[in-house]
């Protein structure tokens, strides 16, 4: 991570500073709970759902990272799944429909 932030490379160090701490909450999360962790990737709800007390402070901080990394990841995806849309979805979707009003 700190290799990544020293080249600058800023959006995948909080990416992977990201996935850190959301594997070491979901640890103290099974730790504390005994239990699976749930199947999200907000910093701050695992925290809570841990039990963990966190300031405001560092709520901020953890909704801070949590809101980057979703907003990344949405525009990974809309840059990946896009071209594939633009070319396949339309013509599936109407072959579908042309297959549902026929019968």
């Amino acid at each position: 991570m700190m290799d990544l932030f020293a080249t600058k490379n800023y959006h995948w160090a909080l990416f992977i500073g990201h996935l850190i701490i959301e594997k070491l909450l979901k640890a103290l999360f099974i730790k504390q709970m005994k239990e699976m962790p749930p199947l999200i990737h907000d910093l701050r709800r695992i925290a809570e759902k841990a039990g963990i007390a966190v300031d405001e402070e560092h709520k901020i901080i953890l909704d801070t990272i949590t809101r980057f990394n979703i907003n990344q990841d949405m525009m990974i995806t809309s840059r990946l799944f896009m071209p594939y849309a633009v070319r396949n979805l339309p013509r599936n979707g109407l072959e579908k429909l042309k297959k549902s009003d026929n019968g």
